[in-house]
């Protein structure tokens, strides 16, 4: 789906009850990231998969910093390109203190 398709999925009202979303494979950027978590509240989310895509240092930021899930229990962000930088930021974030977090 790409950067166009996460950021008009971000754009759904169905986002509010999203629960799963297995997003691997769907070359993804950090642009796509951050039409995402910017601005927009996933209160039932519980477990999201952006494996395998093109998430850099700057995508794990915008998740660090702007991912509101407050039921994330699971994140996949293995087989990117996120590297020592991003992964501290993942670490620190108090967004993902109780998230069990693949990378």
């Amino acid at each position: 789906i790409g950067n166009l398709g996460i950021a008009s999925l971000a754009e759904s009202p169905l986002c509010d009850v999203l629960e799963a979303l297995d997003l691997q494979l769907n070359e993804i950027g950090a642009d796509g990231v951050a039409a995402f978590v910017e601005e927009r509240m996933y209160p039932r989310l519980e477990r999201l998969v952006l494996s395998d895509n093109d998430l850099d240092n700057l995508a794990a930021s915008h998740i660090a910093e702007n991912l509101a899930a407050p039921k994330l229990a699971w994140l996949d962000l293995s087989r990117n390109n996120i590297g020592p930088i991003g992964q501290e930021y993942l670490r620190a974030s108090a967004r993902l203190e109780n998230v069990f977090l693949l990378s």
